[in-house]
């Protein structure tokens, strides 16, 4: 067992360091260091949050309901809409380096990643895609 977790809880549950509103939804949280990487639902935004704080460092609108995973140190992005995304998250933003509509129906499942081949499903398919090198 990892020496940094608790063999149990109390029953109340572990002690919370802090909380903060972000809207309803549904998209992963990412942890990258001093950041946290998720969407806040004012606005339909990317946000990345301080994780000593919770504040917000930066939000971006251009994903709007989008999942998140983290892949050898970028971001594959995809949103509602199915539009497929390869971003760099830092402290300061996101930068996107392509982008591409690949599904037609509500897309909310996160992404799936094994070796180089990308999983992604919308409301009536799945689609496997090569995005290695």
């Amino acid at each position: 067992m990892a020496s940094w977790l608790a063999a149990s809880w109390p029953r109340e549950g572990p002690r919370r360091l802090w909380s903060r509103e972000l809207g309803d939804g549904f998209s992963a949280i990412l942890a990258d260091g001093e950041r946290l990487y998720t969407m806040l639902r004012r606005g339909n935004e990317n946000a990345a949050l301080h994780v000593p704080t919770g504040r917000v460092a930066w939000q971006d609108r251009r994903f709007p309901k989008a999942t998140l995973l983290l892949a050898a140190g970028k971001v594959i992005v995809l949103d509602e809409d199915g539009r497929l995304a390869l971003a760099t998250l830092t402290p300061e933003g996101m930068t996107v380096h392509s982008e591409a509509q690949i599904l037609t129906k509500l897309a909310w499942t996160v992404p799936t990643l094994v070796g180089s081949r990308l999983y992604v499903r919308d409301r009536a398919t799945i689609a496997a895609y090569d995005v290695g090198p």
